[in-house]
């Protein structure tokens, strides 16, 4: 160790990259298992004839998050 008890930069990249990666990987599979049964579920719902069409969610919530 070094001086002020602080781990050499090589330790900290490795710490950093495994403490953004594994909430990514957990997060991917918890949703992947979650939303399986949602999609056909989502599919059978009677949606209101005034419904906007499927493909303008990821549109407008992409907007929303860029803005």
């Amino acid at each position: 160790m070094e001086e002020g008890g602080s781990l050499p930069i090589k330790n900290n990249k490795w710490k950093l990259a495994a403490s953004v990666a594994l909430p990514v990987v957990a997060g991917t599979i918890a949703g992947t298992i979650a939303t399986r049964s949602v999609k056909t579920t989502f599919r059978r719902l009677k949606t209101p004839k005034c419904a906007p069409p499927n493909w303008i969610f990821p549109v407008v919530w992409t907007s929303l998050d860029v803005t």
